[in-house]
Formats: structure tokens, C-alpha cells, sequence
């Protein structure tokens, strides 16, 4: 039986009176023992041990007689060691850190992620923010499980935007908001967002009467703002035409007629990657097209666009050139932030982003260099975001700043600061 014998301010403590209880069960000459050693000692002499952890402790801070002794126990602690001395080598990334080098797995991957594969704009995006945790994710297949909570996900809020909105623009098909009247505008919108709030959160139960009234009225002042912020902006020049535009598989339901099952064909340096995807919304003025992506959370920034690691206006400003509206051309492509109505801007006609011919050609590359990298089995922890606080895999991938660049790798989460 052991116990604290020193409190964290250095003051000694008493046993506790489980201890003394303990005492009356032994004869009276019974007594506790001091420890032979300090009790803030990591590492006890070898005839002071008094727990596995102290025998292992003491067997590889050089006791070679305990190491020989229990060498079939300490096995897998002496691999172990090696593979966290390993880590911290200035050597290259390994097996151990997510870099595969064991040919019939990367056989298995090449496969899996094969010409045949395709892929979405969040798996390639998931891989630019961080390798390792794609290869925890989407290959290992390692979930971070959500615990029960009372709270209104708010990713049902976003969807409860989304499909109001779809169905608000259906309604106004090709009509800009400035061309509709105010009221009419702010009525319907309101007997939309009734009807699909009620229809949406039918299944989620956990969810309070009053929660839900307090979201409900969150919801409706967004809507009711994005109203307002879109008269100001005037923007009778583009019409809502797509909506929930739909590539590289079959909608269950609300069809467009330029949907195509078939996915969107790019051809890279690393040959031909095929991508699905769903466009929320497809603005035109004639010949010319521009793209809507609402997002009801944050939006990625000025530089993420330029590194290639937010990828999606290009990809989806592709598949309708040259696959869902080929009559078209993308002049302009941005996220639309609901709550704080702010437009985004990733492709633009007046070259503010270095112009579409430049940033498809970089957009293009960066996809070959992703599915490049998923294909031959390099998933390193070296995260291009913020986020590792919240990551569910931090504790695997040991990302720390000093031990990655001791490995000569770019530690791009610093950069990016």
C-alpha cells in the first residue's frame, strides 16, 4: 500500500485513516515503512522497485541485469522504445509516423485510390489539412465518437439554411432578390423556414421545445438578413438558375435538369481523377456563370485559396465548364458566409486571385500532388491548419513543432501563423 507522502506545495501529509484501520488487522508490532528513496525519484535503484512501471524504469535507464532478466516481458516495451527513439531522430518520416513503406500496402492503396476511385472535395481537402489525420480518418478508419448531448447540432442549422434557401431561389427561379417584391420576398421566405425547420428537426428529439424556439429565431434572422443584404447589393445582374447542382451521383430527390450522374473528369499529372460534388447554387448572366457555396461556419481564407489547400470553387468552377454547363464560362465563384452575408471571393474575372487560367493550372497540380501522396502511402503529421487542439488523433501523430523539423519537414502549422 502506498500513499502521497508530501502534498504539492512540498508540506508532508498524515496517512489517511484508511491507512490506520488498515494497521489494526496486523499484529501490533505491524508499522508503516518510509520509502528508501525520494519520493519525487523517476528512476529507483534496482532493489527498490516496487511496481512493473519501477522495474521497467529501472531496466532501461541502464540496469542491463533487470533488461536480460525479463527480456521476453520488456519485448514490446522494447520496441517500443525504439520506434519513440526513432521518431525523434533527425531521420525521415516512417511507417510510424504515417509514411508507409511496405509495398503490398501501398499496392493496396494505389488500388483502393485507383483510377476508378472517386473522390470528393472534402477527402482531398481533409488530406491538404493534415495527411495523418486523413490516413487516420478515411484509410484506418479511425472516428472520433461523439458523446450524447442535449445541445442543437449545429450542423443541422446549416442544413436548415441550406435547404430554405434552395427552396426559396426554386421558387424565384431566375429572379435576382432586388427583383422581387420586399414583402412578398420576406413572407415567403418565412412560411419556407416554418415548413422545413418543422420537417428537419422532426427526428431530433433530444432537442427542447425551447431550444429549438431560441434557434428558430436564429434562423429567421439570418434569412431575413441575408434578404435585406442582398437589396443592398443590388445584384439584379445574376439569376439564380441551379440549385444543389449535382455531379458524380444520383440524387434521392429535388432533381435540376443539368444534374449528371456521371463524375467530373480531370486530367492531372498523376492521369485521370474522377470527382463528385453538389454545387449549392449556379448563378447566370447569359453566357456567364457564377458560383455560390454557403456556409453557415467559418470560410477558408485568402491564403488557403492561394496555397491550393481550399480547392473547391476550382473544382466545382470546373465541372460546370466542362461538364455540367459547357455553354458557360465561370466568371466569378465565393463562399457566402449566412449570419454575416460577406461573399468570399475565390475566382474572380478581374484577377484579384491571380486569374482562373493561373489558378486552375495551380489547382490542377495540387490535386495530382494530393492524390499522389494518398496513393503511395505518405501521410505525415505535418498539419497546414490551425486545429490540433480538437483533432481526435492528436494523441497518435505526436505533432510537435521541434521534432518535426528535427526530420528536415516544413512544420506548415507554425508557417501558417
Amino acid at each position: 500500500i502506498t500513499y502521497r507522502t508530501l502534498s504539492a506545495d512540498g508540506k508532508e501529509l498524515r496517512p489517511s485513516p484508511f491507512v490506520e484501520d488498515l494497521l489494526e488487522l496486523f499484529p501490533a508490532d505491524a508499522k508503516i515503512l518510509k520509502p528508501a528513496i525520494a519520493a519525487s525519484a523517476f528512476v529507483p535503484k534496482p532493489s527498490d522497485v516496487a511496481s512493473p512501471r519501477d522495474l521497467r524504469n529501472a531496466a532501461f535507464a541502464g540496469a542491463l541485469d533487470l533488461k536480460r532478466a525479463f527480456a521476453e516481458e520488456f519485448r514490446s516495451v522494447q520496441r517500443g522504445a525504439e520506434i519513440e527513439k526513432r521518431r525523434f531522430l533527425p531521420v525521415p518520416f516512417d511507417a510510424h509516423d504515417g509514411v508507409l513503406a511496405d509495398s503490398s500496402l501501398r499496392a493496396q492503396l494505389a488500388h483502393l485510390f485507383g483510377p476508378d476511385h472517386t473522390y470528393s472535395v472534402s477527402q482531398i481537402e481533409a488530406y491538404a489539412a493534415c495527411p495523418f489525420a486523413y490516413f487516420a480518418d478515411r484509410v484506418l478508419g479511425i472516428l472520433d465518437v461523439e458523446q450524447p448531448t442535449d445541445d442543437f447540432d449545429a450542423r443541422l442549422v446549416g442544413t436548415i439554411l441550406h435547404d430554405v434557401l434552395q427552396a426559396f431561389h426554386h421558387h424565384y427561379r431566375e429572379q435576382a432578390v432586388a427583383d422581387i417584391p420586399e414583402d412578398e420576398a420576406s413572407q415567403t421566405m418565412a412560411d419556407l423556414a416554418d415548413e422545413i425547420f418543422r420537417q428537419d428537426i422532426r427526428y431530433n428529439t433530444s432537442v427542447s421545445a425551447g431550444i429549438a424556439a431560441v434557434i428558430k429565431a436564429q434562423v429567421d434572422r439570418t434569412l431575413q438578413r441575408y434578404l435585406r443584404q442582398a437589396r443592398v447589393d443590388g445584384e439584379q445582374r445574376w439569376k439564380p438558375a441551379h440549385f444543389e447542382l449535382t455531379f458524380g451521383e444520383q440524387r434521392e430527390s429535388f432533381y435540376d435538369p443539368k444534374d449528371r450522374p456521371e463524375p467530373l473528369a480531370i486530367e492531372t499529372p498523376e492521369g485521370t481523377l474522377l470527382f463528385k460534388g453538389r454545387i449549392d447554387r449556379v448563378d447566370l448572366d447569359g453566357s456567364r456563370a457564377r458560383i455560390i457555396d454557403y456556409k453557415s461556419g467559418g470560410v477558408p481564407g485568402a491564403g488557403d485559396l492561394k496555397k491550393c489547400l481550399s480547392v473547391q470553387l476550382a473544382v466545382y468552377a470546373m465541372a460546370v465548364e466542362d461538364h455540367l454547363l459547357p455553354d458557360v464560362r465561370c466568371e466569378e465563384a465565393g463562399f457566402l458566409q449566412l449570419g454575416r452575408d460577406k461573399l468570399v471571393s475565390g475566382i474572380d474575372s478581374g484577377g484579384r486571385n491571380g486569374g482562373w487560367v493561373e489558378r486552375r493550372a495551380d489547382v490542377i497540380a495540387a490535386l495530382s500532388r494530393y492524390v499522389h501522396g494518398i496513393r503511395n502511402g505518405e501521410f505525415p503529421p505535418v498539419p497546414r491548419r490551425k486545429g490540433c487542439d480538437y483533432c481526435a488523433v492528436r494523441g497518435a501523430c505526436r505533432h510537435e513543432t521541434a521534432r518535426i523539423e528535427r526530420k528536415g519537414a516544413e512544420d506548415a502549422d507554425a508557417a501558417d501563423d
